[in-house]
């Protein structure tokens, strides 16, 4: 038996409210969610939960194979925010999802604070390396300028002053330094 929901007066199978909302296809093209969209990615409400909406890949993934595992998310192999395919989904860690982030590519588009990921982890040991010669009191001496730095880079004076005052700085590769 289907699992029902009793909503108002009507019997509602909750399989069937969500797939009613996703265009399915043949079993290898992406299934894209026709309903609400959140940012870029489908958002679906569930049927009587009365709880806030949740990604509708994860209720896909979730309806073909189980509850999520805690502290895991969802992946798109199709990288289709609004594919709903089972197939085209995966399980895994958020460090799985960067990886996959940047082996296409997509690394420069995730924002870190206020600024995007723009430095490899090459340049961001070189900026570090051009930080503080030497403290006189509250006050660094530096061996160049932040602004002369960050020209040397491409980059904001700011994210330079970030970089000399942070030890740990997301890079290109996906990974902190």
């Amino acid at each position: 038996m289907q699992p029902t929901n009793f909503v108002g007066r009507k019997n509602i199978d909750i399989h069937q409210a969500f797939w009613s909302k996703v265009d399915i296809k043949s079993e290898n093209e992406c299934w894209k969610f026709k309903g609400h969209k959140n940012y870029d990615y489908g958002s679906y409400r569930k049927i009587g939960s009365g709880g806030s909406p949740i990604p509708a890949h994860r209720y896909a993934w979730e309806l073909a194979y189980g509850e999520i595992p805690k502290g895991k998310v969802i992946r798109h192999s199709c990288d289709n925010p609004l594919c709903c395919n089972p197939k085209h989904l995966l399980c895994g860690t958020q460090q799985d999802n960067i990886m996959d982030i940047y082996a296409r590519g997509r690394m420069n588009t995730i924002r870190l604070g206020i600024t995007k990921v723009k430095l490899y982890e090459g340049e961001i040991w070189l900026i570090r390396k051009l930080r503080v010669v030497k403290s006189r009191g509250t006050r660094n001496t530096y061996k160049f300028p932040a602004p002369i730095v960050a020209k040397m880079f491409k980059v904001s004076s700011g994210l330079i002053l970030k970089i000399w005052r942070s030890n740990k700085m997301l890079c290109r590769e996906g990974y902190y330094i």
